[in-house]
């Protein structure tokens, strides 16, 4: 018998995968992707079929699976202007959630007093981690905007220095890369060494104000590995399902089957960790995991889309991971400041989805995959001096 654990949600995400196809048969004009595309497709669609269906544990892999293939077909028809218009529309969106933002922190401060210790304060509108992803992809098309957006940009970055450490590490980047376009961009009188001075100094300034936000918001030492630990234990998990299911499981179907696999299998992938770190924490993590009748989710949407998609999510992982370095550059001249804007969205949501739920991550993975891999394809972009 197939479970239903969770129907309402299988139910929400099915009725997501009927919009999509929905608004697809309505355009007429689906875009052909690449031959990649559809190989991995049917392939992982019947390694989830054969492998958790028949076990009975695979209807949300299987119905998640199908809403990431139409959304991502949806979005690659969608996104495709050969100008900068739908730029704009999607620039005007994110800075329309800008406000939403500000407005729920700024009620959540002054009107509730649910702050969680190093999580940030409690949410109305935009509930964790939603709220970090909408804001780090946020940061940079405000900032393309002008200065005139800067008590937002301001409000925001006080809201993420407020919330995790993936936060942190995450918006670091994000705003140093973008306001180093900025001074390449709009300051094309200044001299090379003017510009240095004035990136060196911004960074030493972003630095030095990180560091106090941080002394003034962060409850605990932000040195302290144990959720780290945490991680690594999980990762080690789902990382070695790759040899025993190397075409994928489908999005939450390494979840499913390691509730399968021999306790002593899931003990010795972690092993490694206790040559690095003190071995009796190690040991409480991998009992605490071990203990549970559903393991964790991976904690990550890097090691979700590899266990997702196989050996596929690698090669798609490690393609987008040489594109990123090759645009690097370019990204940081600001000569195409669209393309910069989305590549430092892009790199945020990446560097926090490092850390973060799959799930929660899933839909903008998807949206700035496909809106970066649309505009580097401009030939402005593709064009690296």
């Amino acid at each position: 018998m197939l479970s239903f654990v969770g129907l309402d949600n299988v139910i929400y995400i099915l009725g997501s995968v009927l919009l999509s196809i929905a608004m697809l048969l309505a355009r007429f004009n689906v875009k052909v992707l690449s031959g990649f595309f559809y190989i991995t497709a049917i392939t992982v669609i019947l390694s989830v079929l054969s492998t958790l269906l028949v076990n009975g544990v695979g209807v949300q892999s299987f119905v998640k699976l199908m809403w990431f293939i139409f959304n991502y077909m949806l979005l690659a028809t969608i996104v495709k202007e050969k100008n900068d218009s739908q730029y704009s529309d999607i620039c005007r969106f994110f800075i329309f959630i800008s406000w939403i933002l500000v407005l729920d922190f700024l009620i959540s401060v002054v009107f509730l007093s649910g702050h969680r210790a190093n999580e940030g304060v409690s949410h109305i509108f935009l509930p964790a981690p939603f709220d970090v992803y909408f804001g780090l992809i946020a940061i940079p098309f405000l900032l393309n905007k002008g200065w005139k957006n800067l008590l937002l940009v301001v409000l925001i970055l006080v809201k993420l220095y407020m919330s995790t450490r993936a936060a942190i590490f995450a918006v670091l980047p994000c705003f140093i890369l973008m306001t180093v376009a900025l001074i390449y961009n709009r300051n094309k009188r200044l001299s090379w060494s003017v510009k240095l001075i004035l990136i060196f100094s911004l960074i030493i300034f972003i630095l030095m104000t990180s560091y106090y936000l941080v002394l003034q918001f962060r409850e605990g030492d932000i040195t302290e590995p144990y959720s780290m630990i945490a991680r690594l234990v999980i990762w080690s998990n789902y990382l070695q399902l790759m040899v025993d299911y190397p075409f994928g499981l489908g999005p939450q179907g390494a979840q499913k089957i390691l509730a399968f696999y021999d306790h002593t299998e899931l003990i010795m992938s972690s092993e490694w960790l206790k040559r690095i770190f003190d071995a009796d924490i190690v040991k409480y993590r991998q009992n605490i995991y071990i203990s549970r009748s559903q393991f964790p989710s991976a904690h990550s949407i890097h090691v979700e889309l590899i266990t997702s998609f196989g050996i596929f999510g690698v090669l798609i992982w490690l393609h987008l991971l040489m594109m990123l370095i090759k645009d690097f550059i370019f990204a940081l001249s600001g000569k195409y400041m669209l393309f910069s804007t989305i590549y430092s969205s892009f790199v945020a949501i990446l560097i926090y989805g490092l850390f973060n739920n799959f799930n929660s991550g899933a839909f903008f993975l998807v949206l700035m995959y496909v809106i970066y891999f649309i505009y580097r394809q401009r030939e402005r972009a593709i064009v690296i001096p």
